[in-house]
């Protein structure tokens, strides 16, 4: 990718899923199911493990209406009563590059992903919050 490109850079961020098989995390109670289907815990930090609060993370199956929820000041973003499918996981926090990855949602009521944000490349400009 050029220098200075408005695409989000996917190289400095990596995502995390634990699983069972491959992205749930069946043994997690952190989400209780408040309404029928699926639940999603989504914790955001830094690579040096401290917490990201106030980011925007929205998930979207295919062209559906998207669903949107904001890190509390311990990073964790939750849904409840989503459908059990592949989402499009798109992660915007001030400060830091954009991630954007196809994650799945099993039907189980407390899937969890971690997902560790880096900050821009030196000389970089990140795509969320610039002034």
């Amino acid at each position: 990718m050029k220098r200075g490109s408005s695409s989000p850079r996917y190289g400095a961020v990596v995502l995390f899923l634990f699983a069972e098989a491959c992205c749930v995390f069946p043994g997690n109670r952190a989400l209780a199911q408040t309404e029928p289907g699926s639940g999603l815990v989504v914790a955001i930090h830094t690579a040096a493990g401290e917490t990201i609060p106030g980011a925007k993370v929205t998930l979207r199956a295919g062209k559906g209406e998207p669903y949107s929820s904001e890190t509390d000041a311990a990073g964790i973003a939750t849904f409840s009563g989503i459908s059990p499918e592949k989402y499009r996981l798109s992660i915007i926090a001030r400060g830091f590059d954009d991630l954007s990855t196809e994650v799945t949602v099993e039907a189980i009521p407390d899937n969890r992903i971690d997902a560790i944000l880096s900050p821009p490349a030196r000389g970089q400009h990140h795509r969320s919050g610039d002034d």
